[in-house]
C-alpha cells in the first residue's frame, strides 16, 4: 500500500492511497504478520495516477488554472499521456528505460549540458501518438583512453520549450519530493 499525493505549488490538493483492497480487508490484514501484509497488497506506483490527475485537473480548470503535469517513470503511461495530449496539459514525465528508447539514443548527437552529462532528443512513438523524449547521458570513470557514456535517462513531454529548459522544468519536480518526504516522516505515511 502507498500514498499518493498531489501537489499544486507546495499545496497538497490530491492524497489517497494506491490500494482500495486495505479499505474492504482492513480486520482481516491486520491479523497477518507485517512482511506478509506488506508484500501481498504491493500495487505498481501507477495505479490511481490517471484519477488523480483528472481530479487535479477538474479542480485547477474550474478556477481558470492551466495544469503542468510532473512525474516520475510511474507516470510514463499511455492513458496518462494521452490523457494530458487530449486535455491541453504540459507534461514531464520520467520515461522508463526501454530498449527501445536506449536503441533510439545511441544514434543521437548530443550536446553538453554539464561537464560530466550531454543532452538531446529525439520523437518516440506510442500507440502512434509521437512524444517528444528528451535524454541525458553521463560520462563514465573508466581508464580507456577515450569518453565512454551511459546511465540514459529519459524526461518524457509535450512542452515546446527548449530540450535544457525541458530538463530543469523536469528537475523541479523535486521540490514535491521533499513535501512528500516531510509528510512521510511528520506523519508517519510510510508506515
Amino acid at each position: 500500500m502507498g500514498s499518493l499525493l498531489g501537489f499544486v505549488n507546495g499545496y497538497c490538493l490530491y492524497s489517497d492511497f494506491r490500494n482500495d483492497i486495505n479499505r474492504l480487508f482492513r480486520t482481516f490484514i491486520k491479523s497477518m504478520p507485517f512482511y506478509v501484509r506488506n508484500n501481498m497488497f504491493m500495487v505498481h506506483a501507477s495505479v490511481g495516477l490517471l484519477d488523480q490527475i483528472k481530479y487535479i485537473h477538474k479542480k485547477l480548470s474550474q478556477n481558470g488554472i492551466k495544469m503542468i503535469y510532473r512525474s516520475d517513470s510511474a507516470g510514463y503511461d499511455f492513458a496518462i499521456i494521452d490523457y494530458c495530449t487530449k486535455n491541453n496539459i504540459t507534461y514531464f514525465l520520467r520515461a522508463k528505460e526501454f530498449g527501445s528508447l536506449k536503441r533510439e539514443a545511441y544514434g543521437l548527437e548530443f550536446q553538453n549540458l554539464t561537464e560530466e552529462k550531454q543532452i538531446s532528443e529525439f520523437v518516440y512513438s506510442m500507440n502512434e501518438l509521437p512524444i517528444r523524449i528528451i535524454t541525458t547521458r553521463e560520462k563514465l570513470k573508466t581508464d580507456l583512453p577515450f569518453d565512454v557514456y551511459g546511465n540514459y535517462r529519459f524526461i518524457a513531454t509535450n512542452s515546446n520549450k527548449s530540450i535544457v529548459n525541458v530538463y530543469e522544468s523536469y528537475n523541479d519536480r523535486g521540490v514535491c519530493e521533499h513535501n512528500i518526504k516531510e509528510l512521510k516522516h511528520n506523519f508517519e505515511l510510510d508506515r
